[in-house]
Order: C-alpha cells, then structure tokens, then sequence
C-alpha cells in the first residue's frame, strides 16, 4: 500500500517586508528622540537589512514546510524593497566615502562657502581657550598661520605671546567635538628669531573648524601672517608687516614701517596711518588706502571701490583696465568700474584707461592720458609754470580748464566732433566733422596735444 501524499492547504503569507520597514521606523524614531545622532553607520551597516530580509524569507520558508503550505513567493512589493535598500544604500556609501577623501577644506574655499555653510559637519560648539609663552630665546617677528578664523594682534608690554582662542567645531555629538578641540589646540614655537603661533585647526583632520585667534605681542615685533579663510586686523604696530589671505577683509591700522598685503581670492584691505610704503597685490573687493608717508604700489584687480587719500611718495595702480602713476596725492582719489576722479595730483601723472570716465581736479605738474571710450575732463591748478599735457582718447570728449594766468600751446584734433574755446587767440576751424583747435596763449612754451577720435574738444579759462 503507498504512503499518502501531503497537498499543501495553501500559500503562507511573508512578514519580511513590513518587519523591515518596522526596522526602518524604529531608526527614525530614535533619531527624532535624539537617541541617534549620526546616521553615517548606516554607510557600513546598510547590507544588514538584507540580511534580516533574506533570514526572514528563509525562516518563513521552513515554517511553510512545517505546517505543509506553500512557501510565500516574491511578490512585487519584495522586490521594490530590495531596490530601494540597494540604491539608498549604495548612495549612502559614496556620499560617506566622499565625505572622508575629498579635501572639504579647499573645497570651501573654492566655493566661498562662509562659516554658516559649515553645518555641513554637524551641530556648532564653542570652546574657549588661552595660552602663553615667554620669548626666551628672544624673537623679533611673530608669524601666526591659521587654516580658518579671524586673526587680531594687539600690543602689550610683556616679553611673551599670548593667545586667546575662541573656537567653534562641527560635530555630530558633544564627545566628538571634544574630541575635537582637544586635537586642535593652537601651539606657540620659538626658533631663529620668529615666535610661530599656528592655529592647528587641521589637526583632526578635514574637520569642520574655525579659530578666532587674538595674538599680544611687544610693539616692536614685526608680524607675518598667512591666512586661508578669515578677517586679519593689525594695528599700533612700529615693525613691518607681510599679510597673505585667500579669503577674508584685511585692516591695517597705524603702522609705523612697511607693509606688503596680497589677497588671493577674496576680500577688501582697508590701510590707514602708515609711516612707510605699501605694496598690495592680487584680487580686492574694495581697497582704501589713506594717511601713507610713503609709496603705494597697487598690483591687481578691484572689483568694487579703491578710495586712496593722501599720498606722500607717489601711487601706483596697475591692473587689467587701469594703469595709473602719479608722484604724489595731496587729496582724494576714487576710482570705480566706471569712473576715476581725484584732486589735488602732483604729477608727473601718466594714466591709461579702458571704458572709464577720467575727472581731476586741481592737477600740477606734467599730464599723460590714454583713454578707450572714455570722457576726460582735467581742471589743472594755479602753479606756474605749467607741465605738458597730452591726452589721447579713442572715444570721448575733453575739457580742460586753464588756470587764469596760464600761458600754453595748444594743438587739437577730433576726427569727429566740435571745438570750442573761450580763448580769443585760440584758433578753431570745422571742416566735414573734423574739428581742430590750435595756437597759443601768452608767451608760455608749454604745450598741450589733444586728439579724439569721436568726441568733442572744450578749452576754458578758469574764472579768478
């Protein structure tokens, strides 16, 4: 007699899908309790859940054969749950994997994110800190370095550097930023006559920190500071000072020597109250210099506004659209993207401009200017005798206002245009649009050349 055969009395049905999402619900709600914190665990631990939905699977298949039912299939639901742990996964893995290789740091930089987009590490905490040490062996220069954070020196009589610190970290949890803090504490070193305080904020890592650092130091210390994000402020100094920024304003106060600032990316330099030269490179979002004794040497773009008052050896300012030189500046000038305008100039002035309206006012000495697309307008000042002018201009009209007693030759030229003058001696003709101004006023030898291209020429005496 045959054994009976078992027929299954039907399909079980499978639990693996809602235990997993149960899982992935407990996980949430942990973390909305603030009981998890960090979810990058789930960038090693991710494949557990396929594990759990395969355990389960194979569980309910052994239970199905207990109880004599089918064995619950792969329904569709199953599969959509497996992709979407596969691609969250795998996802979640390489944002972890590019979050530890890539240098975050640099990034920031080249992107200009600000502190506020450092949230990217974690919650902010704050941590304050002090440190001292004698110069001994004495040094003459201080050199600060700093990754991240605003740098202020200050003075103080003591023969010691001392640091206060003001830090904020990044973190996903209070023990990780103490953690932290603890591995990015600035140091001070001594050697070969330079006190080196280094901010240390890569000491962890690429981690998110930024150090606000205020440095006291002897007057008389020369200072150098290299800095790749933050504001530097230096004032009351009677040493010389070298600054390299990539980001952040620059302020220079009352500086009894020289100094050198180049900006490489971003940010304004303000300078005011130097004994001594200044020498500015790179790229400015705004640049004031005022108060100089000595030269200032402007090498590099400006964005916005440069403002420079009161120039005792001369200016210079070179950059993709302006070449300007000029012996010394007893007044203001501005210049912007669109105009240029100073008084009280003491030439020799040699200017080359592109698209840029030129006023000057008050102006001695000799004048050159080269101008594209640009209106010049030059008043020049009652100091006798006069230097030669020469203004070319592709683009523009000119007008120049004599002093009342001047004494000059004149030869002008506008290919199209008009000329006028109040000057009787001053002859004028216009012929086919060609506009030409010539001759001489007083018994003077020096002479002004005026040529434009398109544009008008105006020669005016100056009311007493």
């Amino acid at each position: 007699m045959s054994s009976p055969v078992m027929v299954p009395r039907g399909r079980r049905h499978s639990f693996a899908g809602p235990i997993i999402l149960i899982i992935i619900g407990v996980l949430f709600l942990l973390a909305n309790f603030g009981i998890i914190t960090n979810w990058w665990f789930l960038a090693k631990w991710w494949p557990l859940l396929l594990v759990f939905l395969g355990l389960i699977r194979l569980g309910e298949y052994y239970a199905a054969r207990r109880e004599g039912t089918y064995p619950p299939g792969v329904g569709g639901g199953t599969v959509v749950l497996m992709i979407f742990i596969i691609i969250a996964g795998l996802s979640i893995s390489g944002i972890y994997k590019v979050r530890n290789e890539v240098n975050w740091g640099q990034v920031r930089d080249e992107l200009g994110a600000d502190d506020e987009m450092m949230g990217m590490f974690g919650r902010s905490y704050n941590f304050d800190d002090q440190l001292e040490k004698d110069l001994d062996p004495p040094a003459t220069t201080l050199k600060v370095v700093s990754d991240r954070g605003s740098i202020a020196v200050s003075n103080w009589d003591q023969p010691k550097v001392r640091v206060v610190v003001h830090k904020r970290v990044f973190a996903s949890s209070e023990n990780d930023a103490n953690s932290i803090n603890t591995q990015t504490k600035p140091t001070i070193e001594i050697a070969n006559g330079v006190a080196t305080v280094n901010a240390n904020t890569q000491g962890a890592g690429q981690k998110g920190v930024v150090s606000d650092l205020e440095v006291f130091v002897p007057r008389k210390m020369a200072v150098e500071i290299s800095g790749r994000h933050g504001d530097v402020n230096v004032s009351g100094r009677e040493a010389d000072i070298h600054i390299s920024a990539s980001r952040g304003d620059v302020i220079l106060d009352q500086i009894n020597g020289n100094v050198t600032a180049t900006l490489n990316n971003k940010g304004s330099l303000r300078i005011s109250k130097i004994t001594g030269n200044v020498a500015a490179n790179g790229r400015f979002d705004d640049l004031v210099a005022m108060d100089v004794t000595g030269a200032v040497v402007v090498n590099g773009d400006v964005f916005g506004e440069a403002k420079f008052s009161k120039v005792g050896k001369g200016l210079q300012f070179h950059s993709s659209r302006t070449d300007l030189e000029l012996a010394k500046l007893d007044g203001d000038l501005d210049l912007d993207s669109g105009d240029l305008r100073a008084t009280n100039v003491v030439g020799p002035t040699s200017l080359n401009v592109r698209s840029k309206d030129v006023t000057l006012e008050s102006i001695t000495g000799p004048i050159r200017i080269q101008g594209e697309k640009s209106d010049v307008t030059l008043q020049i000042g009652d100091k006798q005798p006069l230097g030669p002018i020469e203004i070319s201009t592709n683009t523009g009209d000119v007008r120049l206002t004599m002093p009342p007693k001047a004494a000059f030759l004149v030869e002008g030229n506008t290919n199209n245009g008009n000329v006028n003058t109040d000057y009787s001696d001053l002859k004028t003709s216009d012929e086919n649009g060609r506009g030409k101004i010539q001759g001489s006023v007083g018994k003077g030898s020096t002479k002004i050349v005026v040529n434009t291209n398109v544009g008008d020429i105006d020669i005016r005496k100056a009311t007493t």
